[in-house]
């Protein structure tokens, strides 16, 4: 609730508490950082932040996160013009 207030020093506070929450083994929420540097809607979108996150989750058996760092390596491999194709 606390990083979709939409103030940005909220979001800041809500990304520190799932990151805490990761060091603390939450590893749901390293997906759900993942989600938010992906989707770029919270803060501003680093796909290189949301591979890192995606990658600790599914490192954990959190499939959602598995799924989607999937997602990132394929279209890194082939491009979206190729992946149209595909």
């Amino acid at each position: 609730m606390i990083y979709t207030s939409g103030d940005k020093d909220d979001a800041s506070k809500g990304i520190r508490y799932l990151e805490r929450a990761v060091k603390n083994k939450a590893y749901e929420a390293a997906y759900l950082l993942g989600v938010i540097y992906k989707d770029g809607k919270i803060v501003e979108q680093d796909n290189e932040k949301a591979k890192e996150w995606f990658e600790v989750a599914s490192k954990y058996n959190q499939p959602k996160a598995t799924f989607l760092l999937a997602q990132i390596y394929d279209t890194q491999v082939f491009g979206k013009d190729q992946q149209a194709t595909l």
